[in-house]
């Protein structure tokens, strides 16, 4: 009997070691990773500039809406704040932001977009306000 009591001892602790290690793991999976831009190309002509990222969100569960996860995207793209690229902003800021959103790795690989949109001007001339000046943009989603 003490046998069978010292082997379900071990047996308890070694689910709970699986257990702690995976729970570990999906911790670092949704919090330990931030979003990141994989790839851009900008448009430039003499006065407008326009620039179109990738972003993977790097989250299991997105609890954000897509609103929110826009504002973060634009203000991490005002900030500089990516980790993989640096944007120039020697000539300014883009007057437009396109931005395709994934939510892994992965789904950018299987083309699997969660959504995209575009941050540009609602009014005046065309180039005469950038993404920094956020009371002449707008904030258009699509599915």
């Amino acid at each position: 009997m003490m046998g069978v009591d010292l082997f379900m001892k071990k047996k308890i602790i070694a689910i709970s070691i699986v257990f702690a290690v995976l729970m570990i793991y999906v911790g670092h999976l949704q919090f330990g990773r931030d979003m990141d831009v994989v790839n851009s190309f900008s448009l430039n002509s003499s006065n407008y500039r326009e620039e179109n990222i990738n972003v993977i969100l790097n989250k299991l569960i997105i609890t954000e809406n897509e609103e929110e996860i826009a504002n973060n995207i634009v203000q991490g793209v005002l900030d500089n704040s990516f980790h993989t690229i640096r944007f120039s902003f020697d000539g300014g800021y883009p007057h437009r932001l396109d931005v395709s959103v994934y939510k892994s790795e992965n789904d950018l690989k299987e083309s699997q977009m969660l959504f995209s949109f575009s941050y540009s001007q609602s009014d005046g001339k065309i180039g005469e306000y950038d993404i920094s000046q956020s009371d002449h943009m707008e904030l258009e989603i699509h599915d």
